[in-house]
């Protein structure tokens, strides 16, 4: 088994025992250890496979190391396939549709018996789930919605689509009152030929006024999310579209980090620790207990690029 079939096994198995309801704790083990293989380089994870020391690396515990070293040599595990066995399959298919999480899922398992999504677009239309406590109508009417859309959701859009869409938001964005920068990241600006959604970047100080801007864009079919610097929408066509707000500082990185792909990232990343630096989408920072130059200014990504050593690699 690679490293990245062990990473999505691991986040399978988090994401079935939070349909479970399992101890929140060993969830996020799972989780964790899944985000810790995805970050971590080939060479990295063949030296950890050499030495048998995951239980050395930092947030992957005695019993996880053990579950990495079985799926490594065996390609199976027990306590997943149980676990598999477990919860019907129809339950990991909801998680397709926009505004149901594991525990909403769970619930609709364990007060209607509902196991597949025509059961619960059928659930829905006869008005049974508006009736449970946390959903009420108005949560019924967007599953419904997201039912019927869910294909829609699920594509990827040519990018001159996605970029008709994200341009004038990018402009609009660098217009308004206290937005000092702003652009489009992910594969929209790396130029892929299809795009599965849209992430714009803001260096601003206030979020509440740039995200309420956002959110109110001329074709914005609801918000699926919102937090303190973070707002996520969803067009009529389909496309998703996130927003992240970050100080004028950690534009350049915040930047970079969500337009590299998760390779690119891995090698970039790689390059800091060298040098003894942990680079994140918050910053280049020294490591702890690492002897290492002082970091140098970044004001755009020809800064970042330059103080890892290389010429500035256009997205």
């Amino acid at each position: 088994m690679t490293r990245g079939d062990i990473a999505d096994l691991l986040e399978e198995i988090g994401v079935l025992m939070d349909l479970k309801g399992e101890n929140p704790f060993k969830i996020r083990a799972y989780q964790s250890g899944a985000r810790l293989l995805s970050s971590m380089s080939e060479e990295e994870y063949r030296e950890h496979l050499r030495l048998d020391d995951w239980d050395q690396v930092r947030g992957i515990g005695e019993a996880l190391s053990a579950k990495i070293r079985t799926l490594h040599d065996t390609g199976r595990l027990e306590f997943h396939e149980k676990l598999k066995a477990s919860v019907p399959a129809g339950l990991i298919d909801m998680l397709q549709i926009p505004g149901l999480g594991p525990k909403k899922i769970k619930a609709l398992h364990e007060k209607l018996g509902i196991t597949t999504i025509a059961e619960l677009q059928a659930a829905c239309q006869e008005g049974r789930v508006a009736n449970l406590d946390g959903f009420g109508a108005k949560t019924e009417a967007k599953l419904l919605t997201g039912i019927e859309r869910r294909e829609a959701y699920g594509k990827r859009h040519i990018w001159w689509s996605a970029a008709e869409v994200a341009t004038p938001i990018v402009e609009g964005l660098r217009g308004l009152a206290g937005v000092s920068r702003a652009e489009a990241a992910g594969s929209l600006r790396r130029g892929l030929e299809t795009v599965g959604d849209l992430d714009f970047i803001v260096a601003a100080q206030e979020p509440g006024p740039v995200m309420d801007w956002f959110c109110a864009q001329f074709g914005v079919l609801e918000v699926t999310g919102r937090g303190d610097t973070k707002c996520s929408v969803r067009f009529e066509s389909g496309l998703q579209a996130d927003l992240r707000i970050v100080p004028e500082a950690q534009f350049a990185f915040a930047l970079h980090h969500f337009t590299g792909s998760k390779d690119h990232n891995i090698q970039m990343r790689q390059r800091a620790l060298a040098r003894g630096w942990s680079l994140s989408e918050w910053g280049l920072t020294v490591l702890e207990g690492r002897e290492a130059q002082p970091v140098p200014p970044v004001n755009d990504e020809a800064d970042l690029f330059r103080a890892l050593g290389l010429q500035a690699v256009p997205p």
